[in-house]
């Protein structure tokens, strides 16, 4: 059985792998799998285009030719039956991740070894041999992460001190798997493997590795993710900054953006005509801004006299946006963020990290005030401004 679907784009850790239109090009035999329900998801970096199959192994072998036809997909294999005490087990011992280049078939053999947790190796392709390799190196760390997992999943919530003892150890397993992906890349940066690994590490360590990184690799077909990954890191280091700043009491930094109807706003160039303003980031994938709407149409509708809303639609995609606008009939300026780089990016200019913010500012543009999350304590604030 076959389907398509979505499926975020957080997955980007998922195994690099791509695909021709060869008879099975993923070829996979594990010892002591049995019979199961293989699960494959595969995302495009070019195209984007994602989809997930489902297919059967028989007796721990299945082979596997994916639908996309360019030059890079992110793959994720796993099986589903495998369960502990009523549990599917961690990932971790359930999954293969994969990444070649194109036109290469992959040979994959190994076994489920007694603690359940798939032990395999790959042939047909150097990055993804680099990759099932690194993986052997990691496994017993990542099994010891989940021992930490199910023990903290008892006592949260149960026993503080045990519970900030098991975050802690989560922490420290996670920064020795970091160490390994980090030293490959040290002593690898000509590989594609490398360039895969940079996914993974923390934001404040990125300038450090990708500077390493040879411009075979940097050019190459990983360069998308690369430069997403570089201008994550710019926004990153331009809202830290803008965090420090004392932003109560300082005028508005202006912005221009494109409303819905497909011209431009520019906050500097908006006459207010004496009325109060409030900057509303949100998104129309957020929840709690969505629950929002109908307090915040009644707080315009009762202060539309003193009172102007700019909706700023923040990791939106157009689409969605002015669909939402329209299903739930916001009636105040709506403009969408334009997040092409650090410096455009409103959100990073205004130090906005959690959605839905609201900047309330005064009718000379004087930031007053600003509320993160959806709570009375803006709508009270508006009533004592206003009434």
């Amino acid at each position: 059985m076959k389907k398509t679907t979505l499926f975020p784009l957080c997955a980007l850790f998922l195994a690099h792998f791509s695909c021709s239109r060869q008879k099975e090009q993923i070829s996979v035999r594990i010892d002591g799998w049995g019979d199961d329900t293989v699960v494959v998801e595969y995302f495009s970096t070019l195209t984007k285009e994602t989809g997930r199959d489902t297919l059967l192994a028989r007796g721990g072998r299945f082979g596997y030719t994916l639908p996309l036809t360019d030059s890079l997909v992110q793959v994720l294999i796993f099986r589903e039956a495998d369960k502990v005490n009523g549990s599917f087990l961690p990932m971790s011992r359930r999954i293969l991740t994969l990444l070649s280049l194109p036109d290469e078939r992959l040979k994959i053999s190994g076994r489920v070894r007694s603690d359940a947790a798939l032990e395999y190796t790959v042939r047909g392709s150097a990055p993804a041999e680099d990759l099932a390799a690194l993986r052997a190196e990691t496994l017993p760390i990542e099994i010891r992460r989940d021992s930490n997992e199910f023990v903290l999943n008892e006592v949260y919530g149960k026993d503080s001190i045990e519970e900030a003892n098991r975050f802690a150890r989560r922490r420290e397993l996670n920064v020795e798997i970091r160490t390994v992906e980090r030293e490959h890349i040290l002593t690898h940066p000509d590989r594609l493997s490398s360039a895969f690994f940079m996914l993974m590490q923390p934001l404040d360590s990125l300038p450090t590795y990708y500077a390493l990184l040879s411009d075979g690799v940097k050019n190459g077909i990983m360069k998308p993710e690369l430069d997403a990954l570089m201008q994550h890191f710019a926004e990153y280091q331009e809202y830290q900054k803008n965090k420090m700043k004392e932003w109560i009491g300082q005028p508005a930094p202006d912005f221009t953006l494109t409303g819905i109807d497909g011209g431009l706003f520019t906050l500097s160039e908006y006459d207010t005509r004496g009325k109060y303003t409030v900057l509303d980031f949100w998104g129309s994938w957020c929840g709690p801004c969505i629950a929002g709407i109908p307090e915040m149409k009644k707080q315009y509708e009762q202060y539309r006299n003193r009172l102007e809303l700019i909706g700023i639609a923040c990791k939106d995609k157009e689409t969605a946006w002015k669909a939402a606008v329209a299903e739930h009939g916001l009636p105040w300026i709506q403009v969408i963020n334009d997040e092409t780089s650090a410096e455009s990016n409103v959100a990073v200019r205004y130090a906005v990290g959690a959605y839905p913010t609201k900047i309330i500012l005064s009718p000379d543009k004087t930031i007053l005030f600003t509320f993160v999350g959806e709570g009375r304590d803006f709508y009270e604030k508006l009533d004592e401004l206003l009434k």
